[in-house]
């Protein structure tokens, strides 16, 4: 049997505390929790029995029949929503449930969104909010950020959003926003911060929502990329596609470890291949303990890695740098200017000898006829 509502202690906006008092009989209670548009509930239930639960739906619609959540005595739980019920069973009586009306936390999924405090259903002054958004290794991030300025005087010295890149808590950039719309691509952390004044006069609200993939696009002469790190989730396939741009005239030398599991055949593995920008060959990436190395043809390389359930999960890790590219006809043709740089210093070396060595031996054998011409007339007086 149900009673329609706990009873209620010291509640306001920012939170109180309920209780079903002992000796309610064979009546459970049921506790909505309502906070404003973008908090959410944290709570907790307290009682001096230990073997109870309290059931708790989010947004207090049964129709739908969704999974509720279950507590037990002393567990902290924070609502994904800003409106829950909860169902109190008569035999934990004694109990105390308390809650406070909370704002911001850390986001996960590789998708998501979120909505933050709206001004036209009211939130507090001088409240600040701060949600983290974290990507995983391997991943690169779409973020979305759309703020409307209620009385559009807002310069970001009232209310204001803040968004921070950061990586090992590390701020690398800041961009703060009051009004309009905010989009990042990035390959790190992400931190939004909520700030309002105490002026009820001015005002805001904000939703953003993010998508995560694995791979990337990459312009530079030299880097490095990864898959991600072990999948939570060995039930769900994983892809990443990178695309390695060096500058034109020059190819792409990757250097890469894949290694192979310890119950795993040697040999190349189907899910991680290259291939060429300008081609349509491709090659298969054998697994392998030491850096291994792959040499492009052009100055554009793709990779795609596919990770597939059921398979042995292995790291991808490479690093690249660029080198000049030597070309074939460029080959041929310092070798025909090498040809022809030497036909060339042929002819002028034969030119100098006809004109000017040959001369010379042509004097020296006229200056010698008048002695050859006696002595070839004195050995024809000794035949005789």
């Amino acid at each position: 049997m149900l009673n329609s509502e706990c009873s209620s202690r010291g509640e306001s906006e920012a939170g109180g505390y309920f209780k079903l008092d002992e000796g309610s009989g064979h009546f459970d209670c049921i506790k909505r929790i309502k906070v404003n548009k973008g908090f959410r509930v944290r709570m907790f239930p307290m009682s001096s029995k230990t073997n109870f639960e309290v059931e708790i739906l989010e947004c207090c619609d049964r129709t739908k029949s969704p999974l509720p959540a279950f507590v037990r005595n002393l567990e902290v739980y924070i609502s994904k929503e800003n409106e829950i019920e909860v169902k109190i069973d008569a035999k934990s009586a004694p109990l105390v449930i308390q809650w406070w009306r909370v704002c911001g936390g850390i986001l996960d999924g590789n998708t998501g969104k979120m909505i933050g405090p709206d001004h036209a259903s009211g939130y507090p002054e001088n409240q600040t909010c701060i949600w983290n958004i974290t990507v995983q290794n391997g991943y690169m991030m779409s973020f979305t950020l759309n703020v409307d300025d209620y009385n559009g005087k807002n310069n970001c010295s009232l209310d204001y959003i803040q968004v921070e890149e950061w990586k090992n808590e590390e701020t690398i950039s800041k961009d703060r926003i009051c009004s309009g719309i905010l989009t990042l691509k990035l390959n790190k952390s992400l931190r939004i911060i909520f700030q309002s004044d105490n002026d009820p006069a001015t005002g805001l609200s904000f939703n953003a929502s993010w998508i995560s993939k694995c791979g990337e696009n990459f312009y530079a002469d030299n880097g490095e990329l990864a898959s991600p790190d072990i999948p939570v989730d060995f039930n769900s396939q994983v892809q990443c596609n990178w695309t390695i741009s060096v500058s034109p005239g020059h190819t792409i030398v990757l250097n890469y470890t894949f290694p192979k599991t310890s119950n795993e055949e040697a040999g190349c593995m189907s899910y991680v291949q290259v291939k060429e920008a300008d081609s349509n060959a491709s090659k298969i990436l054998c697994k392998s303990s030491k850096f291994a190395v792959h040499k492009s043809s052009f100055h554009t390389l793709h990779i795609f890695f596919m990770y597939e359930p059921g398979m042995n999960y292995t790291r991808f890790y490479a690093k690249w740098h660029s080198e000049a590219q030597r070309h074939k006809d460029k080959e041929r043709l310092c070798q025909m200017h090498s040809s022809l740089l030497l036909m060339f210093m042929s002819f002028r070396f034969v030119n100098y000898y006809v004109r000017f060595i040959g001369r010379d031996k042509k004097k020296n054998l006229t200056a010698l006829s008048p002695k050859i011409e006696s002595q070839l007339y004195k050995e024809k007086l000794h035949l005789v």
